[in-house]
């Protein structure tokens, strides 16, 4: 129910968000901040993400295999990482480069 609430809220986003997303840039300052409103709000992004992505449904053209067991803090973790060695592309969609982390973190 969760999923299809998520996946619900990104195909129908209100006009205020219309022609806006969260990028890169911002998902990388938000989930590297201890603040507890931040991180969870970065554990609720990436952790959404992953949550289709486990599913078989490819984000923006990404897949990701993510094995069981596989917590969410290895999955902040792991977009920590890649968005800190990708500076040249958090100005993209937040929610493509998570799926391009962890296409290349844990590939089918």
């Amino acid at each position: 129910m969760l999923r299809l609430s998520l996946v619900l809220m990104l195909l129908f986003a209100s006009p205020v968000w219309a022609g806006k997303f969260q990028d890169g840039n911002a998902l990388h300052e938000n989930c590297k901040n201890e603040q507890e409103f931040l991180l969870g709000y970065c554990m609720g992004y990436v952790g959404s993400v992953a949550d289709i992505m486990s599913d078989d449904i490819p984000i923006a053209g990404w897949k990701a295999c993510i094995p069981r067991g596989v917590s969410l803090g290895q999955i902040r973790d792991i977009v920590i990482r890649w968005l800190a060695n990708n500076p040249q592309l958090r100005h993209y969609s937040a929610t493509s480069l998570v799926a391009q982390a962890l296409e290349e973190a844990f590939p089918c």
